[in-house]
């Protein structure tokens, strides 16, 4: 008897991968190779290596000079500084664009003497805390209420955007370049958090214009910090922590420092509760701008 071959069961058709696929993952493929060539090539812009701590305390260097000059006085201000025209002013001081032995400069005044301690510490910080992460002090005078720092420029960060647009500046818009000045951001953070004072915390930063224009974008496109009069202290031996301002203040960065959640007060940090201390006493404490005096727990809750 003649068998009959089995019919061969047939699977499903193969499908063919259509050629616009094939096309896009090749020019994916294409575009990170060539994403990482760039990065490759990618050369930052060059920073300069000198900054003032290279000179001891109370002098400076700035642009070419090959060397350290002592901060100016009241008497050299007076007579070797030339204002030239008005470039900013904020509630402390009005900043004008000046000229020193030919030399562009920026030369800060007083707005009103209501604003003077603010001024001076702000002074105070500048001469402390001078290094690469800070606008450098050129000279003061306390007698007249005017500081003499370098002069940038391009301006405060506020500018960024603008100057990117130039287009003798397309070539360091890249994301590379921004990283860049946002790990400076940070490190300036860090530098006033592990500073030789101590930990302190740059109170200006309650929105994204107050915080941009407390630093300055050098000429290599770099960051320095140019406004300290709101630069509180932290103590730590003591239990107490940074109260920033003299009233409430709203924004999208407003730090906890800034945050008065109970009531229109100002809020103290003080040591931790002693092992002895009744039930209900906890380590801060709001003082209403009333004169009452409530309790709170760290966390911000109110301790029943």
């Amino acid at each position: 008897m003649e068998k009959k071959p089995l019919d061969g069961r047939k699977g499903p058709p193969r499908r063919e991968v259509p050629p616009v696929v094939g096309l896009l993952l090749a020019m994916a493929l294409m575009n990170a190779l060539l994403y990482l060539c760039l990065d490759r090539l990618f050369i930052s812009t060059p920073r300069s290596s000198l900054d003032p701590r290279h000179c001891p305390y109370g002098y400076f260097r700035v642009g070419q000079m090959n060397n350290c000059s002592a901060w100016l006085s009241c008497e050299e201000l007076r007579t070797d500084v030339r204002p030239l025209k008005r470039v900013g002013e904020g509630a402390v001081k009005r900043v004008f664009l000046s000229e020193w032995k030919e030399r562009k400069v920026a030369l800060s005044r007083l707005t009103s003497l209501e604003m003077k301690e603010d001024f001076l510490h702000g002074l105070q910080m500048l001469k402390s805390l001078q290094g690469k992460h800070v606008v450098t002090l050129l000279g003061f005078c306390e007698e007249d209420n005017t500081i003499l720092t370098e002069y940038h420029p391009l301006g405060s960060l506020s500018n960024l955007e603008e100057t990117f647009n130039l287009s003798k500046y397309q070539n360091v818009n890249t994301w590379q370049q921004r990283l860049q000045l946002a790990m400076d951001y940070v490190g300036i953070i860090n530098y006033l958090h592990h500073s030789p004072l101590g930990t302190l915390v740059m109170c200006d930063s309650s929105d994204l214009p107050k915080t941009l224009s407390q630093y300055l974008l050098t000429s290599n496109f770099s960051i320095v910090v140019n406004d300290l009069d709101a630069l509180p202290l932290v103590n730590h031996s003591s239990g107490m922590f940074v109260k920033c301002g003299h009233r409430e203040l709203h924004g999208d960065f407003v730090a906890p420092e800034q945050l008065w959640p109970y009531g229109k007060g100002h809020i103290e940090w003080l040591p931790p509760a002693r092992p002895n201390q009744g039930q209900g006493q906890t380590a801060t404490e709001t003082r209403a701008l009333s004169g009452n005096r409530t309790r709170v727990s760290l966390d911000y809750r109110p301790t029943l």
